[in-house]
């Protein structure tokens, strides 16, 4: 029991990270708005709260209720990402989707961890390699800063991963392990800097600036701004707010 709860624990201290990185990314001010990241927020906010059912239920239902938001949530992400091969946003949507509804059922008539493992994995795959490539062969101005947000957030993601692994091991050995604690907090800040890497190469593609910014040293953020706008000496970060490089 101690053990589960404390596995449930990181999954309801990721919760208000999420609404307030969300609500200031990009600010209120800013005309780039765009609504599909909104649903990456969200998707944050459902694996988090599915992981603290299941690790405090440890049920086959709330394992369901675990798994399933990660699969959908990749889907999500991917959407945001961008359409590859010549790929349309409708037709991108209508695919994933398609994968999506594919995948549930592949899970629930199967019930095989193999099958999420399988479903999870591949899309992970997929979004380090090609994220990477927009990052390092395709982003313009915004580059630098992307590149840092994705080494960032893969290393913080892959450290995590390392760290499960051993927990299998430990386990599997020692009848014991609580570095799976440890895989929660660390997927979880990686997969947050992940949308600031896909926010980051849409404001790219936009013509926009992005930095990152901390909001009264505990929500960071990026702060998404016209490039005319700043050839000034700083004027867009003040108050509580600090600038990163």
């Amino acid at each position: 029991f101690g053990s589960s709860f404390w596995r449930a624990v990181p999954g309801t201290l990721w919760q208000p990270q999420p609404w307030a990185s969300g609500s200031r990314t990009p600010p209120p001010s800013t005309s780039a708005r765009w609504p599909r990241f909104g649903l990456s927020w969200m998707a944050f906010i459902v694996v988090g709260l599915g992981s603290m059912i299941f690790h405090g239920t440890m049920k086959r239902t709330g394992q369901a209720l675990d798994e399933i938001p990660m699969v959908l949530g990749n889907l999500v992400f991917v959407y945001c990402l961008g359409p590859p091969l010549g790929l349309g946003d409708r037709e991108l949507a209508l695919l994933l989707v398609v994968v999506g509804v594919a995948l549930v059922m592949a899970y629930l008539v199967y019930e095989s961890y193999a099958v999420f493992f399988f479903s999870y994995g591949v899309v992970v795959v997929y979004m380090t390699v090609q994220s990477g490539i927009y990052c390092f062969r395709l982003c313009g101005k915004n580059g630098v800063v992307v590149q840092r947000f994705w080494r960032c957030a893969f290393g913080t993601y892959g450290l995590g991963f390392i760290l499960w692994i051993l927990d299998h091991v430990l386990c599997a050995k020692l009848g014991v392990g609580h570095l799976h604690i440890l895989w929660h907090i660390l997927a979880g800040g990686g997969t947050l800097i992940y949308v600031f890497v896909l926010i980051g190469l849409a404001a790219d593609k936009a013509g926009l600036e992005i930095h990152a910014a901390i909001h009264c040293y505990l929500i960071p953020y990026l702060r998404v701004t016209p490039r005319e706008k700043l050839n000034g000496n700083g004027a867009e970060v003040n108050g509580n707010d600090k600038k990163t490089h």
